[in-house]
């Protein structure tokens, strides 16, 4: 139910990490923001609340200036949280009506950022993530880690990452 949404979330506390650098060309000020959402893939909704309040506040620290969010957002391409991120809106309508009712202010007034990966290559990479553990059916891959930036920064690349299947645990060493 909305209400368990909001009590689960409520129990996710999480940091976000902010830095204020200055261009070295521009001699402007931007901001560097880094978080790590909770792992609630099972509740969707949760991941909604994080999202939104995680973009609003990153929002509202930058301020005027331009800003870069980065971290391990735990959602995958195309879901509601990621929408809200990138479309910006009110994603409620992405859930079944009886699950609709959150808050009427949630995420309506954000911005919405863009995937440094989906500026530069069109797409987001295949895999950010592959990892398995004793109580997992199967492995898991897929892209759950971001780099988002506000519009005003012009992307010109980002690194590349493997294409194909992964054979071990990614993020690692290499990686």
């Amino acid at each position: 139910s909305p209400d368990d949404a909001w009590e689960l979330a409520s129990k996710q506390k999480r940091r976000l990490l902010q830095l204020t650098l200055i261009g070295v060309d521009s001699h402007l000020p931007f901001c560097v923001f880094n978080v790590h959402l909770p792992c609630a893939f099972r509740t969707p909704m949760v991941m909604l609340v994080h999202a939104a309040l995680t973009l609003e506040t990153v929002q509202t620290l930058a301020e005027t200036k331009p800003y870069v969010l980065a971290g391990d957002f735990n959602f995958r391409p195309g879901s509601p949280a990621y929408r809200l991120m990138t479309e910006g809106g009110d994603r409620r309508s992405d859930f079944e009506p009886s699950h609709i009712y959150i808050t009427p202010e949630l995420g309506a007034n954000v911005i919405p950022v863009r995937s440094a990966y989906v500026v530069a290559e069109t797409r987001e990479p295949r895999f950010t993530n592959y990892s398995w553990t004793r109580d997992m059916p199967e492995h898991f891959y897929d892209t759950i880690d971001y780099v988002f930036v506000s519009p005003e920064f012009k992307v010109e690349g980002v690194s590349k990452l493997r294409d194909g299947m992964p054979t071990m645990t990614f993020p690692n060493a290499d990686e």
